[in-house]
């Protein structure tokens, strides 16, 4: 919020100004029907700022980039956030994409838990590749309300490593979104038990319904920030978001590592990543 400048105001001549009749004074039915729509038009923009916010609109990119150009110092500092691990090994069909491994994601944009994920994905993919046209959203009101972002609406991720797939399967009311070919339902309901997020890394691991720590930590970490606040805690690591967020990106990065061989160094070669890659099961 801009602060006001204090202590120096510009004067208003006291001469008085004869005005022309066309600019005088409102009559009272006027004035009256003059604040009747004000405060209507308050209450309209009040309703319309309330949970909802900016959703459905096109994130920035300067909040973008607090996102996902976290400093390596933060992510060494935070390794895995005192999170417990949530991939696990899995034996599923391997995926790949023009060449490269495939990391399907599943979701839901009502789901806290997907929420949640997107953070960390989101942050955990940039070092990989690049995301563009990424939309505001929250998840139901019923189910934490919490700020987010959603795959759909024209987002898309370009890296040379490896292939992003995004499904955000039914929308923040609940109904149907995107469908899901009969190979990715199959994966969804075997390997994900039917629940919301869901990730398969190349059918290595997996992340969702079926791990130990469904979507990697708990969402209500997140209550009540906006997405400002929670772009912003992320240049501390000693901050609880940051703890939860990068700590969750950086065991999906360490999955994705395994998948790309390791490259680009610059995100696979950091130390704390390495150390995750030891204790991920294969």
């Amino acid at each position: 919020m801009e602060q006001s400048r204090g202590g120096q105001h510009s004067r208003r001549s006291r001469r008085r100004v004869k005005r022309p009749w066309w600019r005088g004074p409102l009559p009272l039915v006027g004035t009256v029907a003059v604040v009747v729509i004000a405060v209507v038009v308050f209450i309209v923009a009040a309703n319309q700022s309330g949970s909802e916010g900016p959703i459905g609109q096109v994130v920035p990119a300067s909040l973008v980039r607090e996102v996902t150009a976290v400093s390596p110092s933060v992510i060494s500092a935070v390794g895995t956030g005192g999170l417990r691990t949530p991939l696990r090994a899995i034996s599923g069909p391997t995926l790949t994409s023009g060449g490269k491994p495939e990391l399907l994601y599943i979701g839901a944009e009502y789901c806290p838990y997907c929420a949640a994920n997107r953070w960390s994905l989101v942050n955990a993919l940039s070092r990989f590749g690049t995301f563009s046209n990424l939309h505001y959203m929250r998840s139901a009101t019923t189910d934490g309300d919490i700020a987010t972002f959603t795959f759909h609406g024209g987002s898309t991720y370009t890296s040379k490593y490896l292939a992003f797939l995004p499904i955000e399967n039914e929308d923040r009311s609940g109904n149907q979104l995107e469908t899901m070919t009969a190979a990715q339902q199959q994966l969804f309901s075997t390997l994900g038990n039917n629940g919301f997020p869901f990730l398969d890394f190349a059918g290595k691991y997996a992340n969702g319904a079926g791990s130990t720590s469904a979507g990697g930590f708990d969402p209500n970490i997140l209550a009540g920030a906006d997405w400002t606040k929670i772009a912003a805690a992320l240049k501390n690591a000693n901050d609880p978001i940051t703890q939860a967020i990068i700590g969750n990106a950086n065991y999906e990065t360490a999955a994705i590592c395994t998948l790309t061989h390791n490259q680009p160094a610059a995100s696979c070669q950091v130390p704390a990543i390495k150390t995750i890659q030891r204790t991920l099961a294969h």
